[in-house]
């Protein structure tokens, strides 16, 4: 680490490319990842549960769900049945 030498640069130690931790991108990518597959299973479970409650094939939207992903999930919640399901 080196002093700032430059006038007007404020007083202090200055962060130099080797004094940051290269691991705090790829954690943070790792956070974010992890995130984002939590959101996805859950809106899949989901969509699975009401799927099955409302008599439709839940082998196909899981098949969908795993192809496409979320375009999967989105596609099931435009296309079911907008009448409300009684509960067993």
């Amino acid at each position: 680490m080196s002093r700032s030498t430059t006038a007007g640069a404020g007083h202090g130690w200055r962060a130099s490319e080797d004094t940051i931790n290269p691991l705090y991108p790829a954690a943070f990518e790792l956070v974010v990842g992890l995130a984002v597959l939590v959101v996805v299973v859950t809106f899949a479970v989901v969509a699975l549960v009401d799927a099955q409650r409302r008599g439709r094939s839940v082998a196909l939207w899981l098949l969908a769900f795993l192809l496409t992903g979320p375009f999967g999930i989105v596609a099931y919640y435009v296309t079911r049945e907008r009448v409300p399901v009684p509960t067993r």
